[in-house]
């Protein structure tokens, strides 16, 4: 009786052994899939996350169209010179110019803030420099590829306008154009007509 008895104690002891290392052995299968299948979702997420910010946008308001496409140059809109307007008036019409060449999506044009912040700390770098020749300067201060600068006035009643593209690089003149209305608005079109060929070459 004594021997029966430890025999089923020893038999139990055995099957219980058997049941732990059966359940092991399933985790340890189990297991693995579960962690690849866990670590490949969190490189897939880690990847969706990182892959966008390649192609988006500055940050600059209304630039996102021309940030967008990373081959376009960059360009800095120097301030127009103005004659025979007040410093408000060749403000805006400088605006209008890089909101047509952004409008494009061919240039990349660099936000007024950013020029701002880096003309505060250049500016001695910029002194008595010619329009083009600070343009260009200021151009390669901020990683620029074309310059825009240009001028801006009130004659016998119209508003003309002159624009160009320099190549910081060369020095050199990229692109041209004019423009010209008795008001704003039809000054606005004449921006857009060069500016779309500016685009277009």
């Amino acid at each position: 009786m004594a021997d029966r008895s430890l025999r089923w104690r020893v038999d139990g002891r055995v099957m219980v052994a058997a049941c732990l290392l059966a359940v092991s052995a399933l985790a340890g299968c189990g297991g693995a899939p579960v962690r690849q299948a866990a670590n490949g979702a969190d490189q897939e997420a880690e990847t969706t996350a990182v892959a966008p910010a390649a192609n988006a946008p500055d940050g600059a308001e209304g630039s996102a169209k021309g940030i967008a496409n990373g081959d376009s140059p960059v360009v800095l809109v120097s301030q127009l010179a103005g004659q025979g307007v007040t410093p408000e008036e060749a403000a805006l019409v400088t605006d209008m110019v890089r909101r047509e060449l952004m409008a494009t999506g061919k240039f990349r044009v660099i936000d007024r803030s950013d020029m701002d912040k880096v003309l505060a700390q250049k500016a001695s770098q910029l002194a008595g420099l010619s329009a083009d020749a600070e343009s260009v300067q200021f151009g390669k201060l901020l990683n620029a590829q074309l310059a825009g600068t240009g001028s801006f006035g009130k004659l016998m009643g119209s508003y003309v306008l002159s624009f160009r593209l320099v190549s910081v690089e060369t020095g050199e003149a990229t692109n041209a154009g004019s423009a010209e209305g008795t008001t704003l608005d039809e000054l606005k079109k004449g921006i857009r007509k060069f500016v779309s060929e500016f685009a277009a070459r």
